[in-house]
């Protein structure tokens, strides 16, 4: 078993469902918990209210564990509060809105996943003690802005750390999922695909 999925994610399969903004149902979303991944939920532009609605209609579909992503820079913090009610265990932060709320998230004991694609952005989240790193390669679908390629990303992750990593960007296979894991990452997610 994979004990990144299991220890730090809580599931069992080593997949995590990348925030697809609008497009991310709640049917998809409990559909990867349930089939042993990680289901994502971007908080992207929500109202808290809205969160609440959405996590209600989630939690209907599954009690497994689900993530929270904090996509932009224009995320209302109130959104934490909601995120507490539901016991949510994991959150999804980027570059842009990582600093300040990554050591909010960690204090009410959620683990922290950070989207990086750049040497300069894997220092900010090592140096604020990232839970996981989520590299995202220039092969991903949505708001990319790594020069690097998925695999060299992954090896400049590896020569600086040994945190556990995720990797992002054009996995589009079980087989190339495979590549990766164990070997290269710890987990894998994927957006475009579903």
């Amino acid at each position: 078993m994979n004990t990144f999925a299991a220890d730090v994610l809580g599931c069992k399969t080593p997949l995590i469902l990348a925030p697809l903004a609008h497009l991310a149902s709640n049917e998809l979303i409990a559909t990867i918990t349930n089939a042993g991944g990680i289901g994502t939920l971007p908080v992207h532009r929500l109202k808290p209210e809205q969160t609440r609605e959405r996590l209600q209609q989630i939690r209907s579909l599954t009690s497994g564990p689900i993530m929270v992503s904090f996509t932009g820079e224009w995320e209302r913090d109130e959104n934490l509060d909601v995120l507490l009610e539901f016991e949510i265990q994991l959150a999804m932060v980027f570059w842009w809105n990582a600093p300040r709320l990554i050591h909010r998230l960690q204090a009410h004991g959620i683990k922290v996943g950070w989207q990086i694609g750049t040497d300069d952005q894997l220092s900010d989240a090592l140096s604020r003690d990232a839970d996981f790193i989520i590299a995202q390669g220039l092969e991903a679908g949505g708001h990319v802005r790594s020069p690097h390629r998925l695999d060299d990303l992954l090896t400049l992750i590896r020569n600086r750390t040994d945190c556990p990593v995720v990797a992002a960007g054009g996995i589009n296979t079980p087989s190339r999922a495979g590549e990766l894991v164990p070997s290269a990452a710890s987990a894998v997610m994927l957006g475009t695909r579903f």
